[in-house]
């Protein structure tokens, strides 16, 4: 959570035992702390009673909670995941870790289709594969960051577009000229036009009925391939080479601390740690920052 909790194990007059928590030299007890302090103790306990091997099963472990937390909390699970089975049932973005699926984890889309019958839907190896190339893009390293991950809570009626100009670009149109979509981009966009073909695919495997893939103008012969491979999904063009227009540039040289794979070079290792050792200290000595458990 960010501190140190001062909790003791007391028990009230009739015999029942209970969590008593200080907090600002106050004492709360467990109806005092807060919905989502109170769910932080019952997943620890139920981590720290685990055994190697064995199934931990958490039902919405963001309630309440604040989004830091959330965050914090998710570092907490795949870490005891290496050697136990955590099931998380979520509504959160936050609980999603790509690293976590491409490593052996797994994503399993739940909904109820149109006669209300429960549906399920998982990712293949195949498809976890393919996204072990789009996580190690340095150039797009936003494709799949937490506003490419509320998609996953959305019923259907995807957009998918070749890059984040395109998104900002069409919704700064759709306000201007007063238009209403039916509809929601992926995140900022998929990563360029060659890598549209995977997002189909994973979102065919996730069950999506409604997507549509926009292409910029340049780009019909790779439009023309998925859309016979996707052929239940909707393909449109631009009629113009790119969202908008874009001046010829050229641009110089520059070296950098890692090279272009992005692997440090050795001899700007010390600097990495003298700065990443300065900004700790710079933390710590101004205090942590107070973290209310809801938004008014």
């Amino acid at each position: 959570m960010g501190n140190i909790l001062i909790w003791t194990i007391d028990r009230h007059d009739n015999g029942r035992y209970f969590i008593k928590y200080t907090f600002s030299m106050m004492e709360h007890d467990g109806e005092g702390i807060g919905d989502g302090i109170w769910s932080i103790f019952t997943i620890c306990d139920a981590l720290y009673d685990s055994e190697p091997g064995s199934t931990v099963i958490i039902d919405e472990p963001e309630l309440s909670l604040h989004p830091m937390i959330q965050r914090r909390l998710m570092d907490v699970f795949i870490r005891y995941a290496k050697d136990r089975q955590i099931i998380v049932s979520t509504h959160s973005p936050y609980f999603i870790s790509w690293d976590s699926i491409i490593s052996g984890g797994n994503l399993v889309r739940v909904f109820k289709d149109e006669n209300e019958n429960i549906q399920c839907y998982t990712l293949g190896n195949n498809i976890k594969e393919k996204f072990k190339g789009i996580i190690a893009d340095l150039n797009n390293p936003h494709v799949l960051g937490l506003q490419a991950n509320e998609i996953f809570f959305l019923y259907d009626n995807i957009i998918l577009v070749e890059g984040q100009e395109d998104v900002i670009i069409f919704n700064r149109i759709l306000r201007k000229m007063g238009i209403q979509l039916n509809g929601n981009f992926f995140g900022w966009g998929v990563g360029g036009a060659t890598k549209m073909e995977t997002f189909l695919e994973l979102f065919t495997e996730l069950g999506y009925r409604k997507v549509t893939a926009i292409y910029d103008g340049d780009k019909k012969e790779e439009m023309e391939k998925n859309k016979i491979k996707y052929a239940n999904y909707n393909f449109l063009i631009l009629p113009t080479d790119d969202i908008r227009d874009k001046e010829v540039r050229s641009m110089p040289s520059k070296s950098g601390i890692t090279n272009k794979n992005g692997e440090i070079k050795p001899e700007y290792k010390k600097w990495m740690r003298d700065i990443i050792s300065d900004i700790n200290n710079y933390f710590a000595n101004t205090g942590p920052c107070a973290v209310e458990e809801s938004v008014q």
